[in-house]
């Protein structure tokens, strides 16, 4: 009898993934608004589409 087996892999990634999306929908979600998630992105250095110029047009 072989200890690693493809069923009891198989089953145990399953269980597993299982296990951890529970974990994930119990643990609680942060709110953040927009403003604060675009001043988050911007010290990242994000830019936005308009603000950078264009070096050709199609």
């Amino acid at each position: 009898m072989a200890l690693f087996s493809d069923k009891k892999v198989i089953l145990g990634m399953g269980i597993g993934f299982v296990l951890a999306s529970l974990i994930m929908m119990a643990a609680p979600k942060p709110k953040i608004s927009d403003d604060e998630l675009i001043r988050l992105a911007r010290e990242k250095g994000m830019v936005f589409q308009d603000e950078i110029k264009a070096l050709y047009n199609k």
